[in-house]
Order: C-alpha cells, then sequence, then structure tokens
C-alpha cells in the first residue's frame, strides 16, 4: 500500500468540511487508516518522499478531536505518526526533525498554507487551518524566522477571528513564533507593530481562556520592542494598563 493509498493528494484541498463530499473522503481516510492498524499491525504504509506531504497532513489534522473525525481516527493517526518518524530515523517526539530533513517538505507545505490560508477565504479551509495550527507549533527555531512571511499572516487571521476559540489558538501560534524566532526578525518590515495591534484589540475580550493566555504574549512582544532603544512608538505603561 503506498501513501497515496491514504487519501487522495487533493482532499485537503476541500473548502468545507460540511460538505458530504469532505465527509465521503474523510470517511475513506478512516477506513484506510484503521484497515492499517488492523491488518498491518499499527504499519505505516511504504511511501516515497514525494507521498511525506499527504501522509503528514492527514496524520496530522486528525491529532486532536476535530469535526471530521471521531476518537477511533484520532487513536489510529497518534500511533502512527510516531511510526513514520521512526522510519525516517527520528524520535517519535520529534516531527520538527523530519521538517529540518527534508527542506523540500517544508516548502512544499509552506505554499499549501499561504495558497489556503488567505484574508479572503481561510474560513472555507478549517481543515488547513488545524493543520497550520500543528505545523506551526512544530516548527523551532531557525526555520520559524526563516519562515515568518508565511507563518505570521495566518496566524493574525486566526486572532482577528469572531469565534473565540480561534482568537486563542491564533495568540498561541504568535506565542510559539515569538518564542521560536529573531526578535530582530520580528522587527522587520514593522511585524512587531502588527502582532502588537492585533493583541491590544483583545484585551476588551472577555473570554477567560483568551485572556490567560494573551496576557503572557503580550509581554512577549514588549520584549521585542524593548530591544530597540530608538522605538518609542509604545508606551510600556499603556500596554500594562490594557492588562489591568
Amino acid at each position: 500500500m503506498r501513501g497515496r493509498d491514504i487519501v487522495s493528494s487533493t482532499w485537503y484541498k476541500i473548502p468545507h468540511i460540511e460538505s458530504e463530499n469532505s465527509k465521503s473522503i474523510f470517511l475513506k481516510a478512516k477506513t484506510t487508516l484503521q484497515s492499517a492498524v488492523n491488518n498491518l499491525k499499527v504499519s505505516i504504509p511504504s511511501h516515497t518522499q514525494e507521498d511525506l506531504l499527504d501522509i503528514i497532513v492527514v496524520l496530522a489534522v486528525n491529532q486532536q478531536l476535530q469535526p471530521w473525525n471521531n476518537a477511533d481516527l484520532i487513536c489510529c493517526c497518534q500511533e502512527l505518526l510516531p511510526q513514520l518518524l521512526a522510519q525516517h530515523d527520528l524520535e517519535a517526539n520529534m516531527p520538527h526533525k523530519l521538517f529540518e530533513k527534508y527542506p523540500k517538505l517544508c516548502l512544499e507545505m509552506n505554499v499549501l498554507i499561504s495558497s489556503t490560508l488567505r484574508r479572503d477565504q481561510w474560513q472555507d479551509h478549517a481543515i488547513m487551518c488545524s493543520f497550520y495550527t500543528w505545523y506551526c507549533k512544530e516548527l523551532s527555531f531557525p526555520l520559524v524566522s526563516e519562515y515568518l512571511d508565511i507563518l505570521l499572516p495566518p496566524s493574525l487571521h486566526l486572532v482577528d477571528s469572531y469565534i473565540d476559540e480561534m482568537k486563542v489558538i491564533g495568540v498561541e501560534c504568535l506565542s510559539h513564533i515569538m518564542k521560536e524566532s529573531g526578535k530582530a526578525e520580528l522587527k522587520w518590515h514593522g511585524r512587531s507593530g502588527v502582532i502588537l495591534d492585533a493583541l491590544l484589540k483583545l484585551t476588551y475580550s472577555k473570554h477567560e481562556p483568551l485572556l490567560v493566555i494573551l496576557h503572557p504574549t503580550l509581554i512577549q512582544i514588549l520584549e521585542v520592542l524593548d530591544t530597540d532603544s530608538n522605538s518609542v512608538r509604545v508606551s510600556k505603561f499603556c500596554v500594562l494598563l490594557a492588562l489591568i
């Protein structure tokens, strides 16, 4: 069984997960993956490097409960992901090493993210939002710094969502991006100012899970801005006042 047999190479480009077509595709993915568990004793099908993108995406978006999966599929994908890494001589808890080992894979993922999670259409790609969240949080320095132009826009779109849960995910991604990238890169092209403006808008929220993660993330961006002695754009006092 080849990687392509897991699911059609275009499955993740379907815009609406609510559609019957999308449901049937995920049912096919579920059936195929569970068959791999039962018949191959949780063994990843043989695959080429070209198949990696399809396999990783279907495994990544089924690591947690989502509208398109269930507990059985999640359990299956959680077992298969470490085996995929093992086949590439990587430790089970280090998916980011796969990206370092295959730079071309990262480029393919970046193209996929940038082409689907644009400002005018990201809301129609819940599946890709889930993949982006997983991918972003698995990347580390220096790849995060290298891919800032790809990683930042989707996180800002999520922060700007009208859904509180999406805002939380966006702030989590921004926090990870700031943690794993250089302060100099964050200040280029006014990125730090854009991040701060997006975060300050959330201080009016009454959603407790959002506020819990928002406050330390605001401190993170202040630390980035504080390294620029010539910057007078932001008053730390004003930001701290917003936190009260």
